[in-house]
């Protein structure tokens, strides 16, 4: 089922049905979920969500209801529990064990987080009347008693009852962010009928002092009030047709909503801060008012509600009168608790080639499914992170472009309620970039006579003859004044016009010796070389591996040919 949600409060049109409203979109707040609860569960009029992540329920059966947020109920008996048990209050302790008050027996009563071992825990006083249940800050349970008391239940097992004022009768007991503990009920109980009762709230402090605050115009209480996260309390206005905030001291604020002819039953104040509240009349719905706003905005039920809660999934909760227990989308995503942690291999210096890895931290509000996205980042700040493209896996194998920066990965968690705020990880640092060696410049190539320097201490010479007749065998010659030049040497004649005539050896090989190295050729001169004068041009280039040592020379002399 779901319900259609309106802004701005209930018309009398709408309660009348004459005003109709498309049903909310999927995912929507506001959107509703019946869920059937087992035969033998009886009415429930309590429910309470537990740090396993499921639900408990109880009423007027002699068992007790677990849910699942997926809306999987289970019925489980306690041994020893009356037939005709009350229940009017429901918590989960410190230690995970669940807790309820039941009226009939004066008692508290308890199951570990499976259900089993049922204990009872009789209270001091005969008819009590145990009712509202929550768990305080302190870590105690504490427990409003109708014979005008506040009990508190440490996780020893140990109970303090404390007195409230005369003519208090406390209903509901529940936590404010000061540490204090609220008990609400009405000022004048066992009057006359039609008098106008006064809210009255009691708070005790973790040492039991006590005190309490009468605001003027509220309605009397016989429910929970509603405590946000800055110490505002909101309350049924008089009359029950809208609220109205105070603060801890019972001071007005000035803040109200008005709800036309609804009349609040039940509140609970969100993790967010948000207003939610029942009725019955004139209609059966639950309501939202949201941080801030004005206005509520409405959900019409199909039977009448007697609880709401906040589930660990972070949507509200609803037990009716009738069989169906409600899930009432939030708007509430999933909020980070304990951030993702990434992580390399042990002992990796996290270069090329390294898988990386992400846990998903841990999360509230029941996530359903997770992301993940890396980022590259420029330095140990965040804010220097930018996502790497297509980098959306629990796993991420660092590349060369990763190298000498940090990388990260952001997480996002999605529940019915939407995506919520991602939550990133520890940066990793990874391995520098390799140092890419810096070759030396090469020396400035020489050119010159028959002999040169081509390195510092090292000459090349080029020898050959002065005179030399066409077709006649003649050594032309290089020599190193080290063994260890290598490359190789062009020789060649050079014209008067400086156009090379002849070519003695386009390339010829440098060779070591024991002190020396050379590049020698025998050849001859053809006779279509005409005769004359010529330069003897002998060009060395140093082998690759050389260049940086050796510059490259142009050695010369005179030659004539015959």
């Amino acid at each position: 089922m779901r319900g259609p949600i309106v802004s701005g409060g209930i018309t009398a049109a709408l309660i009348a049905g004459l005003v109709a409203i498309a049903p909310a979109a999927a995912a929507d707040t506001g959107d509703v979920t019946p869920f059937s609860l087992p035969a033998g569960a009886g009415t429930v009029t309590v429910i309470s969500g537990t740090s396993k992540g499921d639900l408990w329920l109880g009423g007027n059966s002699p068992a007790l209801v677990r849910l699942t947020t997926d809306g999987v109920a289970s019925l489980v008996p306690v041994a020893g529990l009356p037939a005709n048990a009350s229940m009017h209050g429901i918590a989960e302790d410190a230690n995970g064990r669940v807790w309820f008050t039941e009226y009939e027996t004066d008692s508290l009563w308890s199951v570990n987080s499976n259900g089993g071992d049922p204990k009872r825990l009789q209270l001091p006083n005969a008819k009590s009347v145990p009712w509202g249940l929550t768990r305080g800050p302190d870590g105690n349970l504490w427990f409003a008693e109708v014979r005008n008391r506040v009990g508190r239940l440490t996780p020893a097992g140990a109970i303090s009852e404390f007195d409230v004022p005369a003519g208090m009768t406390p209903f509901q007991v529940t936590s404010a962010p000061d540490g204090r503990i609220l008990a609400t009920g009405t000022a004048a109980a066992g009057t006359a009928p039609n008098t106008v009762y006064t809210a009255l709230v009691t708070t005790v402090t973790p040492a039991g002092a006590v005190s309490t605050a009468g605001p003027a115009g509220t309605a009397a209480i016989d429910s929970t009030v509603g405590v946000t996260s800055d110490g505002k309390v909101w309350l049924p206005a008089k009359g029950r047709t809208g609220l109205v905030q105070t603060d801890l001291a019972g001071t007005l604020t000035g803040k109200s909503v008005s709800l036309g002819t609804t009349e609040v039953a039940d509140i609970t104040v969100g993790p967010d801060d948000s207003v939610w509240f029942t009725s019955t009349k004139p209609t059966a719905v639950v309501g939202r008012i949201a941080p801030g706003s004005k206005q509520a905005s409405i959900v019409k039920l199909s039977a009448g509600p007697t609880a709401l809660t906040f589930g660990p999934d972070g949507n509200v909760w609803v037990t009716t009168s009738g069989k169906p227990v409600y899930r009432v989308l939030s708007g509430i995503t999933p909020a980070s608790t304990t951030s993702p942690t990434a992580s390399s291999p042990a002992g990796s210096t996290n270069g090329t080639g390294t898988v990386l890895s992400v846990t998903n931290g841990s999360w509230a509000f029941q996530p359903t499914t997770f992301a993940q996205q890396w980022q590259r980042c420029t330095s140990s700040d965040p804010a220097t992170c930018a996502d790497i493209a297509g980098a959306n896996k629990p796993t991420y194998t660092v590349t060369d472009v990763d190298l000498g920066a940090f990388v990260r990965a952001n997480i996002s968690a999605t529940n019915l309620n939407g995506v919520g705020k991602s939550a990133g990880s520890n940066l990793l640092p990874l391995a520098p970039k390799p140092v890419v060696p810096v070759q030396p410049a090469a020396p400035t190539p020489v050119a010159g006579g028959a002999t040169l320097t081509i390195a510092p201490g090292v000459t090349a010479r080029v020898s050959g003859p002065s005179t030399a007749k066409r077709k006649a065998k003649k050594t032309y010659r290089i020599t190193f004044s080290t063994p260890q030049p290598r490359g190789s040497v062009r020789i060649s004649l050079i014209n008067a016009d400086g156009a090379e005539a002849y070519v003695i050896t386009s390339g010829i090989a440098v060779k070591g010796a024991k002190k020396t190295a050379y590049a020698a050729k025998v050849a001859r001169v053809p006779r279509s070389v005409p005769k004359g004068r010529y330069t003897l041009r002998a060009i060395y280039a140093p082998a690759t591996t050389q260049a940086a040592t050796y510059a490259v020379a142009t050695l010369t002399k005179p030659i004539r040919l015959t």
